[in-house]
């Protein structure tokens, strides 16, 4: 569903929207009454469009992640220059965007998953590792960085994004 359909969805008052024959309002209330007790298999719309915005907000966690992985990258890259307090911070576990996701996440549904937990630890554990690779390669030690990135914390990068996708499949 493309995101524009699902935001008029959402903002369409409910009293407006039309029912799978075209009836509205109070019309199709009665048959929709009907439908429930004949269709046990057939899924509510409103749960659908529960989980599709379940499954945009996983996508934003997603984009928040990659995003401060381009960050991590540009400071890693940049670790021997001269930078500024704010050019050289990196936001941590709880600041970033997908930190601040978790945070909100864990007091709705999707925070009772099974695999939430197993997120939010991966998701420090990623941030444990970023930051002994910056200090790695601030003391000259890119040999150490470089094992470091290409092990450790290249498995901890690909299990937070397998889960977040596996999140967002439900």
């Amino acid at each position: 569903m493309k995101i524009q359909n699902l935001f008029k969805r959402l903002l369409r008052p409910k009293s407006n929207r039309l029912s799978a024959d075209g009836q509205s309002g109070a019309a199709s209330s009665r048959h929709s009454e009907q439908d429930r007790s004949s269709s046990l298999s057939a899924q509510d719309p409103e749960e659908l469009l529960a989980q599709d915005i379940a499954k945009l907000d996983i996508q934003r966690a997603l984009v928040h992640h990659l995003e401060w992985c381009v960050v991590f990258n540009e400071r890693l890259h940049r670790a021997n220059s001269l930078l500024t307090e704010t050019e050289a911070h990196l936001p941590d576990a709880h600041e970033s965007g997908l930190g601040q996701w978790l945070a909100r996440a864990a007091e709705q549904i999707i925070g009772h998953h099974d695999m939430f937990a197993e997120l939010r630890r991966e998701h420090e554990r990623l941030h444990e590792l970023a930051s002994q690779a910056l200090l790695h390669a601030r003391s000259g030690r890119m040999d150490l960085a470089s094992t470091l990135l290409n092990t450790d914390f290249e498995r901890s990068r690909i299990r937070v994004l397998e889960t977040l996708r596996t999140l967002q499949r439900g």
